[in-house]
């Protein structure tokens, strides 16, 4: 089934609508852990909010969640094995998914919002608050 018939276009007032089919829509395909934040990037460590250069190791400007593994400085550990691979390829399927079915269903101007954000949970964070916010008047 197509996902146009699945999930409706973003338009303001739909939005109560949108968000409930967005959040079934990822809980049938377990994808909804990655955008609440309760299944993170495995072997990413957190920025040190002591070292604001830290942010850019961790975090490189250039990708977005799910681009490429986290490279040794930016690991929790400094190994890396095939299961851990394994483990972060399952993680980058579901972050995908929750990335591509927001910026599937929003218009093009919160499109150019959220498509930068570093990760799904982060766009939930930050972006998908400010579109319930920009919309908030629809809701009940």
């Amino acid at each position: 089934m197509p996902l146009e018939t699945l999930l409706p276009r973003l338009t303001g007032p739909n939005i109560p609508d949108w968000d409930r089919a967005l959040t079934s829509y990822l809980l049938w395909h377990g994808a909804h852990r990655v955008l609440s934040g309760d299944e993170a990037e495995p072997y990413r460590r957190s920025a040190d909010p002591h070292a604001p250069s830290d942010e850019h190791v961790v975090f490189p400007p250039a990708q977005v969640a799910g681009s490429a593994p986290p490279r040794v400085g930016a690991r929790t550990t400094p190994d890396w094995t095939d299961s851990m691979q394994v483990e972060w390829e399952v993680w980058r399927a579901k972050e995908f998914k929750v990335r591509a079915v927001l910026q599937m269903t929003v218009g093009m101007e919160d499109y150019r919002e959220i498509k930068t954000m570093w990760s799904a949970h982060q766009l939930r964070a930050e972006q998908y608050m400010y579109l319930r916010n920009k919309y908030a008047r629809y809701f009940f």
